[in-house]
């Protein structure tokens, strides 16, 4: 990727992001979206994070590796306190500590 594109991305995303926290403070925009698009945006974070987790879990060297991957046993640790608790932070704990130990002690 040449300069010039990475400036006109860089200024488009700037735009994209500025725009969807302008307009609706501008009142610009309707007061309450249609059901249709409240629907939608509830998938917004599923469809943003699972591929950044999927990536970080299963790819992290830039192929594929199921097996001596700690990531995989701390990413379950931490899915399993997020059922439990349904709190972020014990999340983040909770697979932070785990991925440590696991590669201290098994690697």
């Amino acid at each position: 990727m040449d300069s010039m594109m990475l400036w006109v991305l860089i200024l488009a995303c700037g735009l994209f992001t500025f725009l969807t926290r302008f307009l609706p403070l501008a009142g610009l925009l309707p007061e309450k979206l249609p059901p249709v698009i409240e629907r939608a945006m509830h998938y917004v974070p599923v469809a943003v994070l699972t591929p950044i987790i999927i990536y970080s879990v299963f790819l992290p060297t830039n192929e594929v590796a199921l097996f001596n991957n700690m990531r995989i046993p701390a990413a379950l640790l931490a899915l399993v306190a997020t059922v439990v608790t349904g709190r972020v932070i014990v999340t983040i704990v909770v697979g932070m500590a785990s991925l440590w130990a696991l590669e201290y002690f098994f690697l």
